[in-house]
């Protein structure tokens, strides 16, 4: 079983103690799965793809598959879709798969075509709301009987809001408010007593 996920927090050199009083070292990867489901998978070192692990930052997107083994389905492989923009605690890794604008020659991303443009602008907006809605669950701003659902639609109404005042969207809107409350010369009312130009 194969799905997508967005990291939403990285522990590496993480210490975790388990019910039979043994403590490890290893990496704590926490993922939110595009059903909306919240998980947390604690890794040994020894994985086949800590490679790719060992990269990942908040914001990445991921392919997580999960294989039945008894009655419990165990995290088999992790591949890296495309990087977010969050902060590695690795070196920079590269795509496996999925698209993803690369730094093209002139120095931007996505050159200047408007659809890799705002492909970025989203992706950006989306790691920014994950990180905050993160922080903002990590300081108890959220109850604790908050659903999936509701913090997947809270994720995606801000990340709205970062997409729309980073692509210019909300500040086109402003000026547009502004130059419709200005008055057309037309709607002009001429003060008592005061005539128009040539009356």
């Amino acid at each position: 079983m194969s799905k997508q996920a967005t990291v939403t927090n990285v522990k590496f050199n993480f210490e975790k103690t388990f019910k039979n009083g043994k403590s490890f070292t290893g990496t704590e990867l926490c993922f939110l799965m595009d059903s909306g489901s919240a998980k947390k998978e604690f890794l040994f070192s020894n994985v086949s793809y800590m490679d790719v692990v060992k990269n990942l930052a908040v914001g990445d997107i991921i392919d997580v598959t999960y294989v039945k083994k008894g009655e419990y389905f165990n995290l088999d492989c992790i591949a890296l879709i495309s990087k977010g923009t969050g902060v590695s605690a690795g070196s920079p890794a590269s795509s496996t798969g999925g698209s993803y604008a690369g730094k093209s020659s002139s120095g931007s991303y996505g050159g200047k075509d408007p659809e890799i443009q705002a492909a970025i602008i989203r992706q950006n907006a989306l790691t920014n709301s994950v990180s905050f809605i993160t922080k903002s669950l990590e300081q108890g701003l959220y109850k604790k009987t908050t659903t999936i659902d509701l913090l997947k639609d809270e994720i995606f109404r801000i990340a709205k809001d970062f997409a729309a005042f980073s692509s210019g969207e909300l500040q086109i809107k402003d000026l547009k408010a502004d130059l419709s409350s200005i008055p057309k010369p037309e709607d002009d009312i001429p003060f008592e007593g005061s005539s128009k130009f040539g009356e």
